[in-house]
């Protein structure tokens, strides 16, 4: 069943690469992916493109619920750049710990991963966590 070799896949990889929480630094070859200089910038570069479209132009920008949005759409990235499906469940279960299931399902959803969407639902399920 193609479902018990995603299971398989899913659990080596688990249990080959290192814990990677929401604290712990990505590396690629045993050094940082970007230093935090580099991501501190493409972090504001992202957050000033998508507020331009919550926005119009000559207005100020709301902060109360723009806040949570930039935070959601910074954790997305910061998910989108773990290679490992497994890394990316666990730093989303790490997410849900820290700030709630609602807020990891909308991380989930804004890497625009129907894969790994499916995958933190089966096992927010199996660890019976709800929003």
């Amino acid at each position: 069943m193609p479902e018990d070799s995603i299971k398989k896949i899913y659990k080596e990889s688990l249990e080959e690469s290192p814990d990677m929480g929401p604290e712990t630094e990505a590396t690629r070859g045993g050094a940082p992916i970007a230093s935090e200089a580099e991501t501190t910038e493409k972090e504001k570069a992202l957050i000033e493109h998508q507020l331009e479209d919550y926005a119009p132009q000559g207005q100020a920008t709301p902060t109360s619920k723009d806040d949570d949005k930039v935070k959601v759409l910074q954790e997305a990235e910061k998910v989108r750049e773990i290679k490992v499906e497994g890394r990316k469940i666990e730093y989303l279960l790490g997410l849900v710990e820290k700030n709630g299931v609602p807020f990891a399902v909308k991380v989930a959803k804004k890497t625009k991963d129907a894969c790994l969407l499916d995958l933190f639902h089966d096992e927010l399920v199996k660890q019976k966590l709800r929003p």
